[in-house]
């Protein structure tokens, strides 16, 4: 969509996770591009990075794992951000998960091993693959009482890694200044 031309392209560095074995090698941040748009209560999020091989999701093979991205959200609006892994009892996060060739889902968590489907509907998607590596959006009702700045946070799973669960590159919490998005008074 052209309204993309006007959106800003952030670089994100997404490292390693090395607290959930089996985790990764560590070694050079994978950065993912990032654009938002908002419009109409919803938020459209633009992802893009690169990958050498297109990993999708198949029923056929159990040792096989698809190329995957995530962005996560507080659930609810607070003085401090839940822990980035997955959230705590009482700092839960919502999640928008897209994984190739699968549908796309909109999950819940309350911490690690918490992972769930949450209520709502889960976000419209659209992906590209190109032979660099891939392109997905990802398009829902923003968080509820979202702030501005909006917190964020991001993931991605290369299937060509065995890529699953926690062997994934992921960022920390992202502070985003949504145009279009009311911004929220300093506390």
């Amino acid at each position: 969509d052209a309204a993309w031309a006007g959106a800003p392209e952030v670089p994100v560095r997404l490292y390693p996770q090395l607290s959930a074995p089996p985790g990764l090698e560590a070694g050079e941040p994978l950065v993912l591009r990032v654009r938002l748009l908002v419009g109409q209560g919803r938020l459209a999020v633009r992802l893009a990075w690169p990958d050498k091989t297109a990993d999708r999701h198949t029923l056929k093979h159990t040792d096989r794992f698809a190329d995957a991205a995530a962005v996560q959200f507080p659930a609810r609006p607070g003085p401090t951000l839940p822990y980035i892994g997955m959230g705590e009892p009482d700092r839960p996060v919502a999640v928008w998960y897209w994984r190739a060739g699968a549908p796309v889902q909109r999950l819940g968590a309350r911490g690690f091993g918490t992972l769930a489907p949450a209520a709502g509907t889960a976000p419209a998607a659209a992906e590209m693959r190109s032979g660099d590596g891939w392109a997905v959006v990802l398009r829902a009702a923003l968080p509820a009482k979202s702030a501005n700045p909006l917190p964020l946070a991001f993931a991605v799973w290369d299937g060509a890694e065995q890529g699953r669960a926690g062997r994934k590159r992921l960022s920390g919490w992202l502070l985003a200044v949504v145009p279009g998005l009311a911004t929220e008074p300093a506390r």
